[in-house]
């Protein structure tokens, strides 16, 4: 072709133009070697291979994979579910164990409650003797609404906790531990312990309490602390009148 051509360079950008038009576009964060491995990988780098390849082929591999999808999808919302079952079935048989328990141990504090509350408002009413509301405290359990066991003068609905003094409380607190050891004690051991049990209690209450203890408990071998000498003395000269041996240990002398 002899054909003159006046501007080659317009002519150039011409064509430049239509293959850059004809070319297929590829995004910028396209992974040429993924591209490469996949080719060798499914077509064994065989380009006859890929040019038999069909619109339908592709459509179907699509297809085939969006379904392969659905099915992981769904075995795996499956399988959860079947694990939500199962924690359901678990809460389920937790709660029947749970109100078997809370049943179990409702009737086992009832029981105790009732073993000890006669005891109790005997040495309560020995070791108070006559307090503005009466001789004898009363336990009972309340299983109605939040399980709580509750001390309170006779006839009345008020706890000790907001009409009695400090002493007496702890004369209170004091004759509940006796008489759960009186009541469950099967320890062959025969010891009670009980810690500076006159430091709150005024006289009266005082002398009440040691004369309990030697009364109902002078078959056990019984170790009281106390800060004050004159508290162990009176102690000593009560058992002793009673006819019972005593031993004072002064714990900065004799240890």
């Amino acid at each position: 072709n002899n054909r003159n051509i006046e501007n080659k360079e317009s002519e150039f950008l011409k064509i430049e133009e239509i293959i850059n038009s004809l070319k297929p576009n590829f995004s910028d964060d396209l992974d040429i070697e993924t591209i490469e491995l996949d080719f060798e990988t499914y077509f064994d780098k065989k380009i006859e291979i890929l040019n038999q390849l069909t619109n339908e082929d592709i459509k179907n591999k699509i297809n085939y994979i969006n379904w392969q999808f659905s099915v992981s999808i769904n075995s795996e919302i499956q399988k959860l579910k079947e694990k939500l079952n199962n924690y359901n079935e678990a809460l389920i048989q937790i709660d029947k164990i749970v109100k078997v328990f809370d049943k179990k141990l409702k009737e086992y504090t009832n029981e105790i409650v009732n073993k000890i509350s006669i005891p109790f408002h005997i040495y309560t009413g020995k070791i108070l003797q006559n307090h503005s509301l009466g001789s004898g405290l009363s336990i009972h359990f309340e299983t109605e609404k939040n399980s709580q066991i509750y001390i309170t003068p006779n006839n009345k609905d008020q706890e000790v906790a907001y009409l009695l003094s400090s002493g007496q409380l702890s004369a209170t607190v004091i004759s509940l531990m006796l008489v759960l050891n009186k009541v469950f004690n099967k320890s062959k051991l025969g010891v009670i312990f009980i810690d500076d049990p006159l430091q709150t209690l005024d006289e009266i209450n005082a002398h009440s309490l040691v004369e309990l203890l030697k009364y109902n408990f002078k078959d056990q071998q019984l170790l009281l602390s106390t800060h004050e000498d004159r508290y162990s003395k009176f102690i000593r000269y009560k058992y002793e009148r009673f006819g019972i041996n005593s031993m004072p240990v002064n714990m900065k002398n004799n240890i």
